[in-house]
């Protein structure tokens, strides 16, 4: 076997790995998770790690806890620009929605990262995400860290 071939096959075997890992999540069909695999192989986008901010805010903490019980294919994570915000001109919304149709939000991108997407957004590009985890079990307030992909 050649050496293109063998380099052919180990990037096949990592987007499909990476693909499998998106659906086997249930955030993504099966066509997305191989399209953003694709471009994250290509360079074309990156994955990236934050965490949603506003969680103790009225009863966001309540809709977290849910999660925390909740199958990764029982809820969706998406975003929703806030044009309107009188705190930030710039603020994305982090919501969340349950399999049973309830849809909440659950916080915001930070000041930094909002500032540094919404106009990216407003010109059509979509902030997806991909994975999410539910911190602070047996603390005080719950937390929420995600990672997600800008396409």
């Amino acid at each position: 076997m050649s050496e293109k071939e063998i380099t052919r096959r180990k990037m096949c075997h990592f987007v499909m790995m990476q693909t499998w890992r998106l659906v086997r999540k249930g955030r993504l069909s099966l066509s997305s998770a191989l399209r953003i695999s694709w471009m994250l192989i290509r360079g074309k986008t990156r994955l990236h790690h934050t965490k949603v901010r506003g969680v103790s805010y009225d009863l966001r903490q309540r809709t977290i806890c849910r999660l925390s019980n909740c199958k990764s294919y029982q809820f969706s994570l998406f975003t929703v620009r806030h044009y309107n915000n009188s705190y930030d001109d710039n603020a994305i919304g982090i919501y969340v929605h349950f399999n049973d149709g309830q849809v909440d939000q659950v916080g915001y991108l930070s000041k930094e990262l909002a500032a540094a997407y919404s106009a990216q957004i407003d010109r059509g590009r979509q902030l997806i995400i991909l994975d999410a985890d539910v911190v602070g079990h047996g603390h005080k307030y719950y937390g929420l860290n995600f990672e997600y992909v800008l396409i």
